[in-house]
């Protein structure tokens, strides 16, 4: 496992990621699409660090 900054990656990088989120962990897909999740991240400028399985 390894964790990654999803905010900070360059966008094609960043829409790999994503994809793996919504294919391996939909609920926490569902939670940083969420309308309140992304309230937050906005008021507080705060970042997605997610653990990834890496090959």
């Amino acid at each position: 496992m390894k964790r990654v900054n999803i905010t900070r990656l360059p966008t094609d990088r960043k829409k790999k990621a994503w994809r793996w989120i919504k294919d391996n962990r939909p609920d926490q897909a569902e939670l940083i699409e969420s309308e309140h999740f992304q309230a937050v991240l906005k008021a507080f400028d705060g970042e997605v660090i997610i653990e990834m399985e890496t090959k």
